[in-house]
């Protein structure tokens, strides 16, 4: 299902910036969906870090791919929409201000993150657009926050340490 919610603005928010930015090259960090796109060709890889790590900025979905993009270094846009039974549940329910680890473990919006109704192509290609500049502002400061969390997520262990740190956050 999150393929089915996700992957349509994903890939036409990829299609609209290649429209727009010549020479842009796409990857994909997932299963081929047709194999070649009608306007050029976009890589399939099911190796999400090797994606993140060649790549100039990406959208991400929701999950470990944040966390792994970030500490590769790949500015990103957070994009996740889930069934609205389960959105409204998770309003009620969840204490936190944001939804991405990378914002989680900063505890402020470090990436932008685009939820439900927002999950646009547009907004999803305005978004990720600046960040796909290594020297423009936006990406940049990506960077440089990534930088900081690297730090404190400290040595080897990280990942038990972030489960801790979301399960505090949860509760």
């Amino acid at each position: 299902s999150e393929h089915r919610r996700l992957w349509p603005a994903m890939r036409d928010a990829a299609r609209r910036l290649e429209r727009d930015i010549p020479g842009l090259g796409v990857a994909v960090a997932a299963e081929a969906e047709g194999g070649v796109h009608e306007g050029g060709s976009w890589v399939y890889s099911s190796d999400a870090r090797a994606v993140a790590s060649a790549a100039d900025g990406g959208i991400c979905k929701s999950g470990t791919i944040t966390l792994e993009s970030a500490l590769l270094g790949m500015p990103m846009v957070v994009a996740y929409r889930v069934h609205p039974w389960t959105a409204t549940l998770a309003r009620k329910l969840l204490r936190v201000d944001h939804v991405g680890l990378v914002n989680l473990i900063a505890d402020r919006p470090v990436v932008p993150e685009l939820l439900q109704d927002a999950v646009t192509p547009t907004a999803l290609a305005d978004a990720v657009r600046p960040l796909l500049d290594a020297s423009a502002p936006p990406a940049r400061a990506q960077r440089a926050a990534f930088e900081a969390l690297r730090g404190q997520l400290g040595e080897p262990g990280a990942s038990a340490r972030v489960a801790e740190l979301a399960l505090g956050m949860a509760a």
